[in-house]
């Protein structure tokens, strides 16, 4: 309930589905979800999504992540973002980054 919730808040001004638009969701979504509901139902993914977004390389992961979906668009927004994704890749390539679940 709380994911459906978030996502459909998160939709409301798209009137396009891309890669862009993945990724402004994704944000939105983030956004929803530590304003209200993140103290009564903790996700340790969405807690390193977050760490990502303060990073300021959550965009290029989400482009990254989706790349395969719509090769052409990842490869125009590479071209045109090129020091955003290599940022990125210098964060999520840093052992200090990893995702660790613990049990």
């Amino acid at each position: 309930m709380i994911f459906e919730k978030n996502f459909v808040m998160s939709l409301l001004d798209e009137t396009e589905f891309n890669l862009n638009s993945l990724s402004s969701i994704r944000r939105k979504f983030l956004k929803q979800y530590f304003a209200k509901d993140y103290k009564d139902y903790p996700n340790i993914l969405l807690d390193y999504q977050k760490k990502m977004e303060e990073n300021n390389v959550f965009d290029a992961y989400n482009h990254y992540i989706f790349q395969m979906g719509e090769p052409r668009a990842f490869n125009a927004w590479q071209k045109t973002n090129q020091s955003d994704y290599d940022k990125f890749v210098a964060w999520y390539t840093d052992d200090k980054n990893v995702l660790v679940l613990k049990k």
